[in-house]
């Protein structure tokens, strides 16, 4: 059986600004950027910038637009933390029809 678990586990990398704080940049979600004066500041800033790159992409799917997305290219500055972030799938409501 397939896993119907819709959570998923996104990692998330902190790169030293040199003074000026730091950037947090989800892996999974190519662009997705935010940064703060502090490791904590830049990790609630990037669950917003997550939020609001995941709701783009559903209305990119919505309307039959896929962007290409690939990481093999990307390269790493100046990492100074990585976590990772559990994201929870919106809970919708479903009625089962009985027919």
């Amino acid at each position: 059986m397939a896993d119907r678990n819709p959570n998923r586990d996104l990692t998330i990398v902190f790169h030293d600004s040199e003074g000026d704080g730091y950037v947090a940049e989800c892996l999974e979600i190519q662009g997705c950027l935010a940064q703060g004066e502090t490791e904590a500041e830049a990790m609630v800033n990037i669950q917003d910038a997550i939020s609001n790159c995941l709701s783009v992409m559903f209305e990119d799917i919505l309307n039959g637009v896929m962007a290409d997305r690939n990481l093999a290219d990307v390269t790493f500055t100046n990492v100074s933390k990585q976590a990772t972030l559990r994201v929870l799938a919106p809970q919708f409501a479903m009625e089962e029809s009985l027919a």
